[in-house]
């Protein structure tokens, strides 16, 4: 299941930060954390929307002969739906514990003192490092949404088709009507089988992708203050560059901005 491959990655990634196994100053082993940790939310989430189509499908009673991608959602059981709920359940605490983890590491561990390096020069360095990371998890993002549009285009006609049902206003009053509301259940319960995979997608990928806007941000704080701690520049310049680091995708010019400055007057 996917959300067993979440927390499996979840707790690897622990073991090879507490080892030092993932030295995380490295640009390359910083990024492969943050792929990562993106999969670790990624994989989980597309198992809860898979979840709730397999639930869905137990509603509404629709099979693989009608719906030959219904496979995809797994047993479908009453047994096997409850088992896979407690699985995720179980399954949240390693996969929190290590987004949380690496999330720390990745701007705790940035760079290492050389020695007697003065401290100016050491937050020079850090910021230049976060801001570089902040890079990578940026272009990851937009990595992750141009993959989720492009893998769920084919299942927006399908999605459409469904919301003029389901969204309906004369059915839903009719439904409400006939049978005090608990026709919606089922109603609902088809509207998720049938963009199920398309759910899968977004959520999978859109989890990914939040993840790594969230770490992108963060990277543009820590570069920031440890600019300013530097004395590259100024407090102010500092509080803009880490507000401009809020802006999805666009916070890929505040950074390469940021290291340019930091380059020319911390030099």
């Amino acid at each position: 299941m996917l959300v067993t491959g979440s927390a499996l990655i979840a707790v690897l990634l622990i073991v090879l930060g507490k080892t030092g196994k993932l030295k995380l100053h490295k640009t390359s082993s910083a990024i492969v954390a943050m792929v990562m940790t993106a999969a670790v939310a990624g994989l989980y989430f597309a198992e809860g929307a898979r979840l709730l189509a397999a639930m869905g499908v137990k509603v509404t009673g629709l099979k693989g002969k009608e719906y030959e991608y219904v496979k995809i959602f797994g047993s479908t059981s009453k047994a096997a739906i409850v088992a896979k709920i407690i699985l995720m359940i179980v399954c949240a605490v390693p996969s929190a514990a290590g987004l949380i983890y690496t999330a720390q590491a990745l701007v705790r561990k940035a760079v290492i003192r050389e020695g007697y390096e003065a401290d100016n020069v050491y937050s020079a360095r850090w910021a230049k490092a976060s801001a570089s990371r902040g890079i990578a998890a940026a272009v990851g993002m937009i990595g992750a949404l141009a993959l989720m549009v492009i893998l769920a285009l084919p299942h927006l006609d399908e999605l459409m088709q469904t919301m003029m049902i389901v969204l309906n206003p004369f059915i839903l009053l009719i439904f409400c009507l006939l049978t005090f509301g608990i026709a919606l259940i089922p109603l609902t319960g088809y509207f998720l089988v049938v963009n199920g995979v398309l759910f899968m997608v977004v959520s999978g990928l859109g989890a990914a992708a939040l993840v790594l806007y969230i770490l992108s941000v963060i990277f543009g704080i820590s570069a920031a203050g440890s600019a300013v701690k530097s004395g590259a520049i100024s407090k102010g310049r500092g509080t803009i560059y880490g507000l401009l680091s809020l802006l999805a995708g666009w916070n890929i010019v505040v950074f390469c901005s940021l290291k340019k400055e930091i380059s020319k007057n911390a030099g």
